[in-house]
């Protein structure tokens, strides 16, 4: 799923770390998505995000074509819960998503 650049927009999909120092702490997230699109993002760090790796997650944020690949700059990020509707970036999130950023 492509998504316009520079306008807001709701993606949903696994965190993961992308890049770590030489202590391995993670210095950079990737959302891969259902579609296996992945997202590199920017504004939080990845040690305020370190409870949520690994989790399905709902990101807002811009997305913009950088060299190094697709960016999100992140508005926000929630959890999201089992059994939760579909999030849709028309209608914003579901009310079963946990907001942690």
């Amino acid at each position: 799923m492509r998504k316009r650049a520079g306008s807001a927009t709701v993606l949903t999909g696994i965190l993961h770390p992308s890049a770590w120092d030489a202590r391995g702490a993670a210095t950079a997230l990737t959302l891969a998505t259902d579609t296996e699109e992945e997202f590199l993002l920017r504004g939080p760090s990845p040690r305020s995000l370190r409870g949520l790796m690994g989790e399905e997650v709902a990101v807002r944020g811009v997305v913009r074509h950088a060299p190094e690949g697709d960016v999100v700059d992140v508005l926000d990020i929630r959890r999201v819960e089992e059994d939760s509707a579909p999030v849709s970036s028309d209608d914003g999130y579901s009310a079963a998503l946990e907001e942690v950023f």
